[in-house]
């Protein structure tokens, strides 16, 4: 994550990202009694359309860190010292490495000339977790009748269903695989997404998954919807059924998307190249590749999902 980061001009964000993800701390605790209001004060950071807990919880670490007002209730202070110690032990080992100064992770260094871009820290999270790709099960789009003809009804949240896609299975055609070996799975009521209905791309990503002690359902937790276009540069491998024009995505076929053959031609093409340019990176440090072509077609793909 923080590699891409460092190459995408996310550092300063992604730096208290990682951090978080690494934490074995929730940002928000409460009592029981007070659970609810420490998840209203948790969505209001989700409100802008982060599409994901973990930028949901760097919004509100970012305001509890900047002492920004008005003050944050349940917000751990034993998590916000623990973000901030990994934080500065993820900056020394970058340093190390040379990927990173301690400039860098400065908001106003050019390391960071994206950072405010959250297609871009969505796609980065779902590169740290992938192949963890869950299916988002849309119903068949509903009309109303008006004065004029028909119009279509937007989809409530309990309508949709997730289904934990097998990237581990034995290799099979998207045609051929079997969706009854994907595991039904349900958003927690804590995730800022558990509401969310309007899902563009179908798919999310997840960080952990717990069990219910009272029902026999597997809990999706820190939910994240990336773009297509995450999935197909940061997922696994593709293959491409040109006749049926269907990108697979992995060997198992359990997750495919359709698009034209020469998109998924372009796109490994592009993961090559940006292979590639990582590879000399990382075997130079001083290697300047802000502004190179390849990087700059990865962020337009990521901010525009190809529109």
């Amino acid at each position: 994550l923080l590699v891409y980061a460092a190459a995408f001009g996310v550092l300063a964000r992604a730096l208290p990202l990682a951090a978080l993800m690494a934490s074995d701390r929730a940002l928000f605790h409460a009592s029981y009694d007070e659970r609810q209001a420490a998840h209203a004060e948790r969505m209001r950071f989700a409100a802008s359309g982060s599409l994901s807990d973990w930028l949901a919880d760097l919004r509100a670490y970012e305001h509890y860190a900047a002492g920004a007002q008005p003050r944050l209730q349940h917000v751990s202070r034993a998590t916000v010292r623990d973000v901030k110690a990994h934080v500065r032990t993820l900056r020394d080992a970058l340093s190390l490495t040379g990927l990173a100064s301690s400039a860098d992770s400065s908001a106003s260094s050019s390391a960071n000339a994206n950072a405010d871009d959250d297609a871009v820290l969505r796609a980065l999270v779902f590169a740290g977790l992938s192949p963890s790709i869950v299916r988002v099960r849309v119903p068949p789009q509903r009309y109303q009748e008006v004065s004029g003809g028909a119009v279509g009804v937007d989809h409530e949240a309990r309508e949709l269903s997730f289904y934990l896609a097998d990237m581990f299975g034995a290799s099979a055609g998207w045609q051929t695989h079997d969706v009854r070996s994907d595991v039904r799975v349900f958003v927690h009521p804590q995730s800022t997404m558990f509401a969310h209905a309007a899902y563009r791309v179908p798919f999310v990503t997840c960080f952990a998954m717990t069990s219910s002690a009272h029902a026999a359902k597997v809990y999706l937790r820190d939910v994240t919807a990336p773009g297509v276009f995450a999935l197909l540069l940061f997922g696994p491998p593709l293959s491409v059924d040109r006749e049926h024009r269907v990108v697979a995505v992995g060997a198992t076929g359990a997750v495919a998307v359709r698009a034209w053959p020469r998109v998924a031609v372009l796109v490994n093409h592009l993961r090559r190249l940006l292979d590639e340019l990582l590879r000399r990176k990382l075997e130079d440090p001083a290697l300047p590749i802000a502004g190179h072509p390849v990087v700059d077609a990865v962020l337009e793909l990521l901010r525009t999902d190809g529109l």
